[in-house]
């Protein structure tokens, strides 16, 4: 009776994860150096906010679990200090170029 069980359980998570998209970047001071602690967001002009990451000791941040469409990146630096960037969310990775902060 167990069995099944578990088997739908699986099934029902791998169904709800298929068109989820893994997105990733790296934040890099000019002189190259990585950028730590900045949050970074994404947000779709359908659904709203999608996921929410902050940088870490290597610049690198990673925000899983996004839906493939059209979105805006936000690289928030500050409260008055907000980059965005439109990107794209494809399947199963997408790599933002690197971001240089000033």
């Amino acid at each position: 009776m167990l069995r099944p069980l578990l088997l739908a359980v699986l099934c029902f998570a791998l169904a709800a994860s298929a068109g989820a998209a893994l997105v990733r970047g790296r934040l890099v001071y000019s002189n190259g150096l990585p950028v730590a602690g900045i949050a970074v967001r994404v947000v779709s002009q359908r659904i709203g906010p999608s996921g929410f990451a902050y940088s870490g000791k290597d610049g690198m941040y990673y925000l899983q679990g996004i839906p493939a469409g059209p979105y805006v990146i936000e690289i928030w630096l500050s409260n008055q200090n907000v980059l965005r960037y439109s990107i794209g969310v494809g399947e199963p990775v997408t790599n933002v170029p690197v971001v240089t902060v000033r």
